[in-house]
C-alpha cells in the first residue's frame, strides 16, 4: 500500500496588544472568512491563532496568512473606555516535513512569529 503525501501548513498567529473582546470577535470572524473550506482555525492562547491548511503548499499558506494580516490591519475596533485602535499581528508560517512532529512543528511556527516581531511586528515570516 502506497501512502500519498500532502502537504500541510501551520500558521500561528499573535495578535499585538490587546485585551478587548470585542477585537478577539472581530479577529475571529476575519480568520474564518479568509481560509478555504476544511482549513482549521482555533484560538490557541490568549491572543494566538492557529490555522492549520491541508492539501497547502508553502507559498499558498503564506498567501492566506498574509490576506488575514491585511483583513487584520484594516480593522479599528473601539474600546470599552472609547479608545480607538487597529489590529496588527505577527504570523509565522511552516510546512509540515516528513521528519516534523507536531511539537517541532508548533515550535518552528512560534519562531517565524518571534521572527516576525523582532523584525517590527505585523508582518507575517516564513
Amino acid at each position: 500500500m502506497q501512502l500519498y503525501y500532502r502537504p500541510v501548513v501551520l500558521a500561528v498567529a499573535i495578535l499585538t496588544a490587546i485585551c478587548e473582546v470585542q477585537a478577539l470577535r472581530t479577529a475571529a470572524q476575519i480568520f474564518k472568512t479568509n481560509v478555504r473550506a476544511g482549513d482549521w482555525v482555533t484560538r490557541y492562547g490568549g491572543e494566538e491563532f492557529c490555522i492549520v491548511m491541508s492539501n497547502t503548499d508553502l507559498n499558498t499558506g503564506y498567501q492566506i496568512a498574509e490576506r488575514i494580516r491585511l483583513a487584520l490591519s484594516e480593522e479599528i475596533i473601539t474600546a470599552y473606555n472609547g479608545q480607538q485602535f487597529r489590529l496588527t499581528t505577527s504570523i509565522g508560517v511552516v510546512q509540515l516535513m516528513e521528519e516534523n512532529n507536531l511539537v517541532s512543528l508548533l515550535q518552528r511556527a512560534s519562531d517565524k512569529v518571534r521572527e516576525a516581531k523582532k523584525n517590527g511586528r505585523n508582518q507575517t515570516c516564513l
